[in-house]
């Protein structure tokens, strides 16, 4: 809308009233005024249409920026989460580390501990081989001195001959030294198996007698006794039953079969065992009595030759 504004000059000089002047004055002041409110309420209506269309982008910039706000935070949140496991990670990596490092200074030192073992080792067994290089010179002295014979009765096994095989030889030939009578005075006999020991395992196998005809009288036992080995030593008394028949005649139950009469102590295992020692693992007449005498058996060097 276009508004005029029109110079209206007042006359230099009183003079009569224009009424027709003055109401177009009026009337183009009025109309003025008209156009200036129309255009300030076009201006009013602009402006507030303005501020609406602002506040509804400001409403929809704020909601977007919540919304980006609220999608950062969780961002943050997964990403200080993914920290602190990461973290925590890293804190059992750097832990399990020092562990291990911590173990790998226990093996060495472990390691280094066994060696100087090994070493102490080395170093006893070097001087037991040195005692017993000793031992065997001693035993050749007094083998010398004694004049006790070289060989036992029993042939030589496939083993070649160790250190103590002298001594071995020696006991087991001493007492048939003194029974040729080339002893002389001063030597010892040569042990024999002892009595019974309190702490030797015995049992007691009764033997009786088969096909015992009616009106026969029982008349006790008659005592076997022998030594026999089932990984440990124990004392076997066989009872052979005695029975006396009708006819007057005196049976007794015989012994099981393996097992020697006489005079003979020891039973079939001990000597089997014996024999496998020897010949099977070529084991020495000491290492035999070592070992018979270590499971409780009392056995001399001689006897085992004999057997």
């Amino acid at each position: 809308m276009e508004i005029r504004i029109e110079d209206i000059r007042t006359p230099p000089a009183p003079g009569p009233v224009d009424w027709k002047f003055l109401c177009e004055r009026e009337r183009v002041r009025a109309e003025d005024e008209e156009a200036r409110c129309e255009e300030l309420r076009w201006r009013e209506v602009r402006a507030r249409q303005r501020a609406s269309s602002l506040e509804a982008v400001g409403k929809s910039n704020r909601a977007k920026r919540a919304v980006a706000l609220e999608r950062e935070a969780a961002r943050l949140g997964r990403l200080l989460a993914e920290a602190g496991v990461e973290a925590r990670k890293r804190s059992a990596v750097v832990s399990l580390r020092k562990e291990n490092a911590a173990l790998r200074e226990q093996f060495t030192l472990a390691l280094d501990r066994l060696a100087e073992r090994d070493r102490q080792i080395e170093q006893r067994n070097q001087q037991l081989a040195g005692l017993r290089e000793e031992n065997t010179l001693l035993c050749d002295e007094i083998r010398e001195l004694k004049k006790l014979p070289n060989r036992c009765r029993m042939k030589q096994s496939g083993m070649a001959p160790s250190k103590d095989e002298d001594t071995d030889n020696s006991a087991s030939g001493s007492s048939e030294a003194g029974r040729s009578g080339e002893a002389g005075k001063g030597r010892r006999k040569g042990r024999g198996p002892r009595r019974r020991l309190p702490d030797r395992l015995r049992r007691d196998v009764k033997v009786c007698l088969d096909d015992v005809p009616e009106g026969a009288a029982h008349k006790g036992y008659v005592d076997h006794t022998v030594r026999e080995i089932v990984f440990h030593a124990e004392e076997v008394t066989y009872r052979c039953e005695v029975w006396k028949f009708p006819d007057g005649s005196r049976n007794v139950a015989p012994l099981p079969p393996g097992v020697a009469t006489g005079r003979e102590q020891y039973g079939p295992g001990v000597k089997a065992l014996v024999i496998m020692l020897y010949y099977q693992c070529q084991s020495t007449i000491r290492r035999i009595v070592s070992i018979l005498n270590d499971v409780g058996l009392d056995i001399s060097a001689r006897q085992v030759g004999r057997s």
